[in-house]
């Protein structure tokens, strides 16, 4: 899947893309026969992180979540666990500031789709079950006529994926019905109909940037990209007359000087692409590993990778939910939580130096 990213004045943006219009067939936690688990490359996939909240919460699964004889009861006790024990909601206190996961599960028990995603992967691999999170788009509304279908930021979704023999992933979304669980397109209100895309801005022209916030230089860097456009001839006019009061400069010094460095394309403006800085150190330190972040891969998936070559074992959860908390949901930023998650990253990216 994508991540698409735009600036924060951006209210709507337009990305034409096409696919097969199946639909994936959740999980049905009450079926108790049909299916089984699967078992191909189970690895990455049971894999659960060696800390304290992990020894946790497989303490509570084994407390908590009664073992069942079929696949369907054993899902149908997880998603009855998580309904009993939490609330959805897209907003929560953490008065206490422990970690996502263990504020949603062990505290105050509110928290959205992707909390509601990580806790049953992890319940689910304590119980020896494949399983995944997997993020994208659902719902929207369907133009059957034209057949497109049309979403909005509030149809982005998170949810856990199980691995099933003769099925491959399937989707086992735990979200409750009433809180936004994947559901199909509804038809449009206007059959036929399209949405009115005037208003749209065409995402594929708009330059790739790591922030939603437009900074001071690429405000500046716009400004003057605009201002050498509308005057091109008088800057050209002008940059040949300085060239011509250096040559002139240098001639009556004894010449050009030889044996200096030389310039390096100083006046040539490079694109910024902001990241935290924790996220910068993180990639550097992967780079430092010989585990490099691919540019398709998701910041969970690049974790794994970290972790499945053993340079890490939890230690930057944290890190990536908060990464994602303010990226994709919009939360506010907290420069004393990214100072500590830059040091660690630092810390991480020196050891991995060569000595």
């Amino acid at each position: 899947w994508f991540q698409l990213v735009t600036n924060q004045n951006q209210v709507f943006v337009r990305f034409d893309a096409t696919a097969p219009l199946d639909l994936v067939t959740p999980v049905n936690p009450a079926e108790s026969t049909g299916f089984e688990f699967g078992k191909a490359e189970p690895d990455p996939y049971l894999t659960v992180p060696d800390s304290a909240l992990s020894q946790r919460i497989g303490e509570l699964v084994k407390s908590e979540i009664a073992s069942a004889d079929s696949p369907g009861g054993r899902l149908r006790a997880v998603q009855d666990f998580l309904h009993d024990r939490t609330r959805y909601s897209l907003r929560y206190e953490n008065e206490k500031d422990l970690e996502p996961l263990e504020n949603f599960l062990f505290d105050e028990r509110r928290g959205h789709c992707e909390l509601y995603a990580v806790s049953t992967v992890l319940i689910l691999r304590h119980l020896g079950i494949p399983s995944r999170v997997a993020y994208g788009y659902h719902g929207g509304q369907a133009f059957s006529g034209s057949r497109v279908i049309a979403f909005r930021n509030s149809d982005f979704h998170a949810w856990a994926e199980v691995y099933l023999d003769g099925r491959g992933w399937t989707v086992f979304d735990t979200t409750p019905v009433s809180s936004g669980r994947i559901s199909a397109p509804q038809p449009a209100a206007v059959s036929g109909a399209l949405p009115d895309f005037a208003g749209y801005e065409e995402l594929g022209k708009i330059e790739e940037r790591f922030s939603s916030e437009r900074t001071w230089l690429s405000r500046t860097i716009d400004a003057v990209s605009v201002f050498l456009v509308r005057h091109f001839i008088t800057v050209l006019i002008g940059i040949g007359f300085l060239i011509w009061l250096v040559l002139l400069f240098f001639r009556r010094d004894g010449g050009m000087r030889h044996g200096g460095s030389k310039a390096d394309g100083a006046g040539a403006l490079r694109k910024v692409e902001e990241l935290p800085r924790f996220a910068g150190e993180l990639l550097v330190a992967g780079e430092r590993c010989g585990v490099p972040k691919r540019p398709s891969q998701t910041w969970r998936e690049f974790l794994g990778s970290l972790q499945t070559a053993g340079h890490c074992n939890g230690e930057f959860d944290e890190m990536i939910d908060y990464l994602y908390s303010i990226r994709y949901c919009h939360e506010p930023r907290n420069k004393a939580r990214e100072r500590t998650f830059t040091g660690v990253a630092r810390d991480f990216r020196r050891a991995a130096e060569p000595e």
